[in-house]
């Protein structure tokens, strides 16, 4: 494994960039989704609490 990191240093630079995206993407996609939840409640859940 040592042999790899020290032989390929641009190969591990791309390999953060691209994990550094998806978490990125994945960050962007749950805080969309905890936001979609949200909504639902407030807009479902909510009006039958209250009457």
């Amino acid at each position: 494994h040592s042999q790899l990191k020290t032989g390929h240093p641009v190969r591990s630079a791309i390999h953060k960039q691209l994990n550094g995206r998806l978490v990125l993407r994945w960050v962007t996609t749950w805080e969309s989704l905890l936001l979609y939840v949200l909504l639902y409640l407030l807009i479902v859940v909510l009006p039958k609490i209250m009457y």
